[in-house]
């Protein structure tokens, strides 16, 4: 019974870590850039302690509605596109004013408020509440610590049942061994007497 819940608890530590790595760092490998969010313009749509997942896009494909992370002023910023603005004289250049969802007024940052399509990273695939939280932490030292510890607790539950109850099975089959080597001895004994 201990074994068996020694065992659970190392699987649960494994599948923790393993989900936690997949959508911290995993997720990259398929051109996902991950994002935290860290102010409430964009509630209740991507809450604080979010992580977002930000897909490269073509940006002439962007329409209104859509939440894009752009570079504004040496800062990344995450917020919905309000109005898509088109070059009157170039209708190839095109530019995005865009509004948090909390906030009462369009964003004024940036050239009178506009985005230029070269700043923009993004379009927001998903988000997870909380989990930004933990990436926050995780780029700590007692994060890192904490990171460590964890995979080496789960690996110690994997090894200890092992060390504190070995397999019956083994026993079995060493005993089933010693029986086969008495019974060939017997049978050589026989022969021989015949």
């Amino acid at each position: 019974m201990v074994r068996k819940i020694l065992n659970i608890t190392s699987w649960v530590l494994v599948g923790i870590v393993a989900v936690l790595a997949v959508l911290l760092f995993g997720l990259k490998l398929f051109g996902f850039e991950v994002y935290t969010i860290i102010s409430g313009s964009m509630e209740p749509t991507h809450p604080v302690g979010s992580v977002i997942y930000v897909q490269k896009v073509d940006a002439r494909t962007l329409e209104k509605g859509d939440v894009i992370t752009y570079k504004v002023a040496g800062e990344v910023v995450t917020h919905r596109i309000y109005e898509v603005v088109i070059d009157p004289e170039n209708p190839e250049h095109i530019q995005f004013r865009t509004k948090g969802d909390a906030n009462k007024d369009p964003d004024q940052s940036g050239d009178a408020g506009l985005i230029q399509p070269n700043n923009v990273i993004g379009k927001v695939a998903f988000g997870i509440p909380v989990l930004g939280y933990i990436a926050v932490f995780m780029q700590t030292s007692a994060g890192k610590f904490a990171a460590i510890s964890l995979v080496c607790i789960a690996i110690a539950l994997m090894i200890i049942p092992d060390i504190l109850f070995p397999k019956k099975k083994e026993q079995k089959t060493d005993d089933k061994k010693e029986e086969t080597e008495e019974e060939n001895e017997d049978n050589k004994e026989v022969k021989s007497n015949e």
